[in-house]
């Protein structure tokens, strides 16, 4: 399954984080690893670098083996930079 659909590392950080990770969990979506903080850290890897939009609201970043997408604000978009099986 990894060969075919790579793990996603998805980093969401700011405002709301909690509750885009509750939305984004709610999909069922394979070889997904989600972190998030509400606030600015370095604690984790995943989140080292990641900030919230110019206003602190949350953004959901879509990383693969270290290298992430553009950050983006609803699962909607974050969800179509996720590979799927056709």
């Amino acid at each position: 399954m990894e060969k075919l659909v790579p793990t996603a590392e998805i980093a969401i950080v700011g405002k709301g984080a909690s509750q885009l990770s509750l939305e984004l969990k709610q999909q069922y979506l394979a070889n997904m690893l989600v972190v998030f903080s509400e606030e600015l850290t370095e604690t984790a890897p995943i989140l080292q670098g990641k900030t919230p939009d110019s206003k602190g609201n949350a953004l959901i970043y879509v990383c693969f083996d270290h290298a992430c997408q553009k950050p983006v604000s609803t699962i909607e978009e974050a969800i179509s930079q996720l590979p799927y099986l056709a």
